[in-house]
């Protein structure tokens, strides 16, 4: 199945283990590991994607593991993600997912208690795809691994500026809880898109605002 596996863990350890039971049982394509949840190492409950060093600990040892390809997923809240993008890069991975979700907070403020359970939660969705179209610009310029652009992508003209920006490939969450086939809906576009624009191949897309920065550099 061309099914990558999203596995994430506390510890490296737990990574390794996750990968481990998963190679035995096989039968996907590879896995995606998030980084950018918050874990229990050194850092204090810091996400592995904040630290280069951490992050290149449990990649290469992931990688000692298979050798299906790995997509490290990253967070945006780094001074540098592009740094960051370039470490996941050296220590074996096969290509960066940017980006996870960021915290946010919203409050009832009748209760005067959070709206969600456990308090604080990601934010994604349209209010994310700024940040992401960022990053993935911002990893471009260090890495030279396939980008995977994902926040905020509704329609097919989100899904461009990521590739605009230098993505491969984009992934389509919050818009699917409306239509379950949104993901179909946005590729259909992008290839009308390209007929309407007289561009020969989706390829030609992928990073030509970079390339149009260069130029005027």
């Amino acid at each position: 199945m061309q099914v990558f596996v999203s596995v994430a863990g506390h510890v490296k350890d737990e990574y390794c283990a996750v990968v481990k039971r998963l190679e035995e049982t096989g039968g996907f394509l590879g896995y995606e590991l998030n980084l950018s949840c918050p874990n229990d190492v050194k850092l204090g409950g810091l996400p592995f994607a904040l630290d280069p060093e951490a992050l290149q600990g449990v990649v290469s040892s992931v990688r000692e593991l298979t050798d299906r390809p790995i997509l490290v997923k990253l967070a945006p809240n780094v001074p540098d993600i592009g740094l960051i993008a370039r470490a996941a890069q050296v220590s074996g991975a096969d290509g960066v997912t940017l980006i996870n979700t960021i915290p946010g907070l919203t409050i009832n403020v009748q209760s005067q208690k959070a709206e969600l359970g456990a308090g604080q939660g990601g934010i994604s969705g349209p209010a994310l795809r700024a940040v992401g179209v960022y990053a993935v610009h911002c990893a471009r310029q260090q890495t030279t691994i396939p980008l995977v652009g994902v926040g905020g992508i509704m329609n097919e003209y989100d899904a461009i500026q990521y590739l605009l920006a230098g993505a491969s490939l984009v992934q389509v969450g919050t818009a699917t809880f409306a239509n379950p086939r949104a993901a179909q809906g946005i590729a259909r576009g992008i290839v009308k898109f390209c007929e309407n624009q007289g561009v020969d191949s989706i390829a030609d897309l992928i990073g030509a605002y970079a390339d149009e920065m260069d130029d005027r550099g």
